[in-house]
């Protein structure tokens, strides 16, 4: 006769199996977790792009220093603004304020140099954005 075996488990056993089971389980999870990298769309903090502060380049018109104020915080441009421009200046240079304007809001509003140039106005914003490109890298974050 033969074909018929019994087995006996104890109850004690197989809890025991079972919950180390379910241990490796969350640990191998857990390491998935902690190891793939997140999408910064999730809210993850990011390192800081940039020290913050108001960092000032400068740019001549008519002999006399004009200073470009670019304001940021850890992660963002918060403003971008010209100081010190005098009278004479704003006569002689009658597209420097709307130019600096309308880029400073596009820069605040995408985060990016990458503004559109008008034709009328090219010489003027290429001046300004140079400026301002001085003053943020005087202010990104270098990796020392």
């Amino acid at each position: 006769m033969g074909g018929t075996k019994i087995m006996v488990f104890h109850l004690r056993e197989i809890i025991r199996t079972l919950l180390f089971a379910i241990a490796g389980i969350a640990i191998i999870i857990a390491l998935v977790y902690l190891f793939i990298p997140k999408d910064k769309s999730e809210g993850e903090e990011s390192a800081a792009a940039y020290i913050p502060g108001t960092y000032i380049s400068q740019i001549t018109l008519s002999d006399q220093p004009v200073n470009i104020e670019v304001t940021v915080d850890k992660n963002s441009i918060l403003s971008v603004e010209l100081k010190n421009m005098a009278e004479v200046q704003e006569v002689f240079y009658p597209l420097v304020k709307p130019a600096i304007e309308r880029i400073a809001a596009e820069i605040v509003q995408t985060q990016s140099l990458d503004v559109h140039i008008s034709a009328e106005d090219s010489v003027t914003s290429g001046v300004l954005l140079s400026a301002i490109e001085e003053a943020l890298t005087k202010a990104r974050v270098t990796e020392d």
